[in-house]
């Protein structure tokens, strides 16, 4: 749940000298899918940000994110497909900014 855009201010990496650097990394991993996961679209037609909370974030099954933002199986396939893409595409902007894309890029098949 620290990664809901309503909490994105208490997951911002901290830089302390006595962190270790995997946990610096990770901590920045975790701000960058905060960031991108909260700059998806979310509107009528292109409701990824709902998608993306519901499915990866409240756990929710694709039945019940499917009757949230009202389409039926074949076109939330679709949009799921799309939110994906986009976030992937946030994502690794957020870590090449963050410098973080050496360890981490993601891609979609």
């Amino acid at each position: 749940m620290d990664l809901m855009p309503e909490n994105i201010s208490n997951i911002k990496p901290s830089n302390a000298e006595n962190y270790p650097q995997r946990i610096i990394q990770a901590e920045t991993i975790a701000y960058c899918i905060a960031l991108a996961i909260n700059d998806c679209k979310n509107e009528p037609r292109k409701p990824y940000k709902t998608i993306l909370i519901d499915v990866y974030l409240k756990e929710l099954s694709n039945i019940d994110t499917m009757q949230e933002v009202g389409y039926e199986h074949s076109r939330y396939n679709v949009l799921k497909r799309q939110a994906m893409n986009e976030f992937v595409g946030r994502f690794n902007i957020y870590a090449i900014k963050s410098g973080v894309s050496s360890i981490i890029e993601l891609s979609i098949d």
